[in-house]
């Protein structure tokens, strides 16, 4: 198989951690970012030689990517992590937290099930790249089997609690 594709939504400050450890993950290749921040992206993508767009959705239906990585502000990541998983985005990484309500995550998770899209969460790993190659993993695992689409953070189902923000669970 050949490596999957993977791009990134967000070109802030932990962007390059991720386009670093997409050059080290074994069977990926990082191909593409997107950002509003047009001096963001242009900066990243000419650092990691990437292809640079200005609009997500763009990048998304360009790109046709295998792996979404989403580094974007809080009060933006839902809404892109419902856009891949409406895309039916084969796997989402996403950093904690996601939303602010339990009822929020439920639904997300939810639509990630239903569309068999992996939904993988991250935070201030020590080892975004063990991340990468184990979210890696779990994609190809899904091109052999259609039926392994679950949800999954590494090697756990991912709980409609982990995605809630703030420190705690509104109902």
């Amino acid at each position: 198989m050949s490596d999957l594709k993977a791009v990134m939504i967000g070109c802030g400050r932990r962007a390059a951690e991720f386009a670093a450890g997409f050059e080290e993950a074994r069977g990926v290749s990082c191909a593409a970012c997107a950002d509003v921040d047009r001096e963001q992206v242009d900066t990243l993508a000419a650092e990691f030689e990437l292809t640079a767009y200005y609009e997500a959705m763009e990048m998304m239906e360009v790109e046709a990517p295998d792996i979404i990585a989403i580094i974007t502000a809080f009060d933006t990541r839902a809404k892109f992590t419902r856009m891949c998983a409406e895309k039916r985005i084969p796997a989402i990484i996403v950093e904690t937290p996601v939303v602010r309500t339990l009822a929020e995550a439920r639904e997300l998770v939810q639509l990630c099930r239903t569309n068999g899209t992996r939904l993988m969460l991250t935070g201030r790993t020590p080892s975004l790249r063990e991340l990468l190659n184990s979210c890696a993993e779990a994609v190809k695992r899904s091109f052999r089997d259609p039926d392994a689409g679950e949800p999954r953070t590494q090697a756990r189902s991912v709980q409609p609690e982990e995605l809630v923000g703030e420190g705690r669970i509104r109902h």
